[in-house]
C-alpha cells in the first residue's frame, strides 16, 4: 500500500491510498479548519461511503485474496464499533459518535 500527505497554504490536506491488491485508488480531503458539521452533509457522505466501501468489497471477493478479505473485515469491524461509522475519536462534538 502507498500513502500520500499533501498539505497546501490553507491547511488542507489530500491524503491518497493506492491499494495494489485492488488497483484503486482512494482520495480524501481535509479541511483543518474548525467548523460545526452539518448532520445531514455527515449522513450523505457516510452514505456514499458506505456505498464506495460495498464496490470495493465485491471488488476484493473477486480477487480472491485472504489479505483483502482481512481488510474487507478490518473495515466492517471498525464501522460497526464506531456505530453506524460514527467517530471513536472520544471527543463529544455535534455530529460526532465518540
Amino acid at each position: 500500500m502507498e500513502v500520500t500527505l499533501k498539505i497546501d497554504e490553507s491547511r488542507i490536506i489530500t491524503v491518497a491510498a493506492y491499494v495494489p491488491l485492488l488497483d484503486e485508488e482512494f482520495t480524501v480531503k481535509l479541511d483543518m479548519k474548525q467548523h460545526d458539521p452539518n448532520p445531514d452533509v455527515l449522513k450523505r457522505e457516510y452514505e456514499a461511503e458506505m456505498q464506495r466501501f460495498r464496490e470495493v468489497k465485491m471488488k476484493a471477493a473477486d480477487a480472491e485474496g485472504e489479505s483483502a478479505e482481512e481488510l474487507v473485515q478490518n473495515v466492517e469491524d471498525s464501522v460497526d464499533a464506531g456505530g453506524q461509522g460514527g467517530c471513536r475519536c472520544g471527543e463529544r462534538r455535534p455530529g460526532c459518535g465518540g
